[in-house]
């Protein structure tokens, strides 16, 4: 009989199931297996960068900023001496901890391929295990990044520059499709790479659809921070000032103020000697820098304020990146500013002041290459006789974060509006009165340069000349927004300076107070373009990230105050969103529910006194909302009555001193929630914000609780309805985020469709 049909036979199936239980009969997915074109030698060969992974058990959420593996393929130590073919791949796995300024974390590992038929099948483990204790490395895809935005499902090339990683077949069914989930090794791990540090949102967006294709819960994976101001060799940031350069710093300038060496430690000069600040800046402006962290600007009796105000912020921003700007003043003292520096590998070496490899840059991705900030003409006159004439060979050097250009690119689009035709080019025209960076950024093998309008005239003649060159087509509408962030965020530090943007006005405008006329004699000593590095170290993502690390627990981070304990722990509860913990991880996210009752202890039954526990009993379904029921019996106890919010909670074996933290920290009702109140002071509790106590640890997002097995890791979004709308929720955990929780970490809980 084909009145029912194969077909129609599959649609009624996929009708009666929910997509939960489809997705727990389908895992690992049909079909699903590592690359089986594969060029193992190609893809195991120097430095990948995760942009998305999971965090797993060795590598944390709060280790997810500048995660790196470099590989190499080697020959084995028993090949070596026999001769045969035999390899291991060598892997060094690397993060920091905390933020991305924060402690280097390094794993040395070997990796395996077992079976030679399979070579995107790796087994990876610590060197100092056997091989069969390895947990699996799987290859699902990789490819160009050409390939991947022309829409091609199909990755036949060995230019592998991203790649799809699982640790082995994504057996556990979730919420939101398949995930690894074989052990404490590599078998659980999802991980998305890249050879650049940084990809585009259109790159992102592909790699993700790819491993969705691919029936993986994509929705577990969380952003890896490498945004560009990520030092991987923990290097200090390295300043350099040749014999060139020097002559011309000393000819043009009567005073060298630097950002802060002090937090950089010595830097490593290979085995011959250390090479340290004093060698590069002489021992007495060595000794200043230790102590000096403003500007230096010139004294103005008629605007006192600035240099103050300018070097208090500025001292902040350069403890913490150790950013360096040299302020060197003409003879005349007019408030010329000069910054010369280059991020050119090449030309670090050639100065012979180092006896060490600088760290390569990556071969992709935006770098800066600063060749000058010049502010006034004299600036131009003065640096055109000294400092320039070496700028190719031996100009000092300074490393800036490789997304510094787009701040740049921000002083641009406010100042240079207009583009032209020059040649073949496209030229983007500033105003003649606007001073901009001579700002050189490399796409690529490519470099591309940016100046004022008057430098553009000389390039039809002298295409040599560093001028301006500005590409359309490697200027997504996307980078021309990114600086205006920067600018914002500049400002606000800068909120006691009036018009700190620019400092100065035109003749003939109407000064607001306090800004400085352009006749003043500082005219723009603080350019468009000083203001955007400054910009850039204000407000970086590693400011954010460093001032995450610093702010976790958040400032004023609590359990709810006011709170009504019996009508709380009173009824069920439903989870709507929740962090997996060890104890409930990401497969047991379905129909999860938590019964509470506020008891009288066995003993004051006895004896009548009035002491109580809270009985809790959770349930949830393990791997789709048809799974097997799992439940777990716990008791709760609040150990000082003066805050109520605050429970400790565990197994009932256990006495309470294990108990893990419970911490209610903000409770209400939805009418309440959804009017934007910010105070909740009603006890008619219908949600509700939990975490495991306070949260210290550090995340991209924000701050997580961390703090053992028990309930000392987790973070619940709780209602008394089992499904909430998408306002509730969105309101709910924008709460959550106000908090200054990470709300990116929580994942959904399936409730449509249970049967408690």
């Amino acid at each position: 009989m084909q009145a029912i049909s194969t077909a129609i036979v599959a649609l009624l199936a996929l009708a009666s199931m929910s997509p939960a239980a489809a997705a727990a009969s389908a895992c690992p997915p049909t079909g699903f297996a590592s690359k089986s074109v594969f060029n193992a030698a190609k893809y195991f060969d120097g430095r990948w960068y995760a942009i998305r992974q999971t965090p797993v058990i060795y590598q944390p959420v709060n280790e997810l900023f500048c995660v790196t593996a470099d590989y190499k393929l080697e020959t084995t130590n028993t090949c070596k001496v026999f001769r045969c073919k035999d390899t291991v791949v060598r892997i060094d796995n690397a993060a920091n901890v905390g933020a991305i300024t924060g402690p280097r974390k390094k794993a040395g590992l070997n990796g395996v391929i077992k079976d030679a038929s399979r070579p995107a099948e790796a087994s990876v483990g610590p060197r100092f295990l056997p091989s069969f204790l390895y947990g699996s490395y799987w290859v699902i895809e990789a490819g160009s990044f050409d390939d991947l935005l022309a829409g091609k499902t199909q990755f036949t090339s060995d230019n592998y520059e991203w790649a799809i990683i699982t640790g082995g077949k994504p057996e556990v069914s979730t919420p939101g499709g398949c995930l690894p989930g074989k052990g404490p090794l590599n078998g659980e791990g999802f991980w998305l790479f890249s050879r650049k540090p940084v990809v585009s949102s259109v790159e992102l967006e592909k790699l993700v659809a790819l491993a969705a294709s691919k029936g993986l819960d994509v929705s577990a994976l969380r952003p890896v921070v490498q945004d560009g101001f990520c030092d991987y060799a923990r290097d200090p940031v390295i300043f350099i000032y040749p014999n060139g350069g020097s002559a011309c710093l000393n000819a043009i300038s009567t005073t060298l103020t630097l950002g802060s060496f002090s937090t950089a430690p010595d830097f490593k000069a290979g085995p011959i000697a250390r090479l340290k600040k004093t060698d590069v800046l002489g021992p007495q402006k060595a000794t200043a820098l230790d102590g000096v962290l403003g500007l230096g600007l010139p004294e103005f009796p008629q605007h006192p304020n600035v240099p103050t105000l300018l070097s208090g912020n500025l001292a902040k921003m350069w403890s913490t990146f150790s950013l360096v700007v040299a302020s060197m003043h003409t003879a005349n003292r007019d408030g010329s500013y000069l910054l010369i520096g280059g991020v050119d590998e090449k030309l670090m070496n050639d100065s012979k002041l180092i006896a060490h490899k600088v760290p390569a840059l990556p071969e992709t991705g935006w770098t800066l290459d600063l060749r000058g900030i010049f502010v006034g003409n004299r600036d131009v006159a003065a640096c055109a006789a000294g400092c320039m004439a070496t700028a190719n060979t031996a100009s000092p050097v300074i490393r800036l974060p490789a997304a510094a250009w787009k701040v740049m690119d921000a002083a641009l689009e406010t100042k240079c509006t207009t583009f032209e035709e020059l040649g073949d080019e496209h030229v983007q025209v500033c105003d003649k009165d606007v001073w901009l960076p001579t700002l050189g950024f490399v796409f690529g093998d490519k470099t591309f340069y940016v100046a004022p309008e008057h430098y553009t005239a000389p390039l039809a003649s002298n295409p040599k000349k560093v001028a301006v060159l500005v590409v359309k087509e490697f200027l997504e509408p996307t980078t021309w927004t990114l600086g205006a962030p920067f600018f914002r965020a500049f400002h606000s530090s800068f909120s006691t300076i009036p018009r700190a943007m620019t400092l100065y006005c035109d003749q003939g405008e109407t000064c607001v107070d306090g800004a400085i006329p352009k006749k003043d004699p500082i005219q723009e000593a603080i350019s468009t373009a000083i203001m955007a590095l400054l910009a850039l170290a204000s407000m970086s993502p590693a400011a954010a990230a460093a001032a995450a690390a610093s702010a976790c627990p958040p400032t004023g981070f609590a359990s709810k105050s006011v709170f009504n304990a019996a009508k709380y722990f009173d009824g069920r509860w439903y989870a709507i969103r929740q962090t997996p913990v060890i104890y409930q991880p990401v497969n047991e996210l379905f129909c999860v529910t938590a019964d509470y009752k506020l008891e009288t202890t066995n003993t004051c039954k006895v004896f009548r006194c009035k002491d109580t526990v809270v009985r809790i009993d959770n349930a949830a379904n393990v791997g789709a909302i048809t799974g097997p029921r799992k439940k777990a019996g716990l008791n709760g106890v609040i150990k000082d009555a003066s805050r109520p919010a605050e429970a400790s909670v565990g197994p009932r074996f256990l006495p309470s001193f294990l108990y893990g933290s419970y911490w209610v920290i903000e409770a209400g009702s939805f009418d309440d929630l959804l009017a934007g109140k910010t105070q909740f002071t009603s006890d008619n509790y219908e949600w509700a914000i939990i975490t495991g106590g306070k949260p210290e640890v550090s995340t991209p997002g924000g701050c997580l609780p961390g703090k053992g097995p028990l309930n000392g890791e987790g973070f619940w979004l709780f209602s008394r309805k089992p499904v909430v709308s998408s306002v509730e929720l969105e309101k709910l955990v924008a709460l959550a985020a106000s908090k200054g929780l990470d709300v990116s970490a929580l994942r959904p809980v399936v409730q449509d469709g249970c049967k408690y």
